[in-house]
């Protein structure tokens, strides 16, 4: 089998989802090579390329920074990213530490996924819900935490959802203590899991929601 060829979206030069998924791939848990990164601030690039590197990447993938402060507008960024985007072959897009909506439009209907630091049903995504703004209003709303990873679509936080998982809010738990069991009990298992079903052929799409087949 080949292995996927992944575009990974990212805006973070702190860790995130990205650390758990560049973690997986270097230890070749899962059939997939980074064949672009992109990341949304100029800071990004150096964490990236170093965390890759002490993680031991076989080899770099090519880095590319679009800085979003840069554009006036979001349709301007996206239209940039979308440029770059034709130069490349790849199988998936991931989300992952991602900050910005992303125009998924017809051409990569199913195409993207996105990791979500919590569960849909919680009602705690969209515009602005990432961070610690997420899992302070999990301890003040007394929410489960969790999170989800999903295929996108034009709007914030939405799409079908490919797999999920809960984790339980701890008495003594902090938004930061919430936020570091998310991203090691959560994502660092379910995110690579995604997109190697995905990598397997294993996802199917009926009215518009996921069907895990065998």
């Amino acid at each position: 089998m080949n292995n996927l060829k992944l575009v990974v979206l990212n805006s973070c030069d702190k860790p995130s989802s990205f650390n758990a998924l560049a973690e997986a791939l270097v230890k070749k848990e899962i059939n997939a090579d980074f064949n672009l990164i992109i990341v949304s601030k100029p800071t990004g690039y150096d964490y990236v390329r170093n965390l890759l590197e002490n993680l031991g990447i076989d080899k770099m993938p090519e880095i590319i920074v679009i800085d979003r402060k840069k554009y006036e507008n979001i349709d301007k960024f996206n239209d940039e990213i979308h440029r770059i985007l034709l130069k490349y072959n790849f199988g998936l897009i991931v989300m992952s530490g991602w900050l910005h909506l992303f125009r998924v439009g017809e051409k990569y209907k199913y195409k993207v996924i996105n990791l979500h630091p919590a569960l849909f049903r919680t009602g705690i995504k969209g515009k602005g819900a990432y961070g610690k703004n997420v899992h302070s209003a999990i301890i003040e709303k007394k929410l489960p935490a969790g999170c989800t990873v999903h295929f996108a679509d034009d709007e914030y936080d939405h799409g079908p959802i490919i797999l999920e998982k809960e984790i339980k809010v701890l008495p003594t738990d902090t938004p930061e203590t919430i936020s570091l069991r998310v991203r090691n009990e959560c994502v660092r298992d379910i995110l690579p899991r995604a997109i190697q079903l995905i990598a397997e052929g294993k996802i199917k799409i009926e009215n518009n929601k996921v069907k895990i087949v065998k």
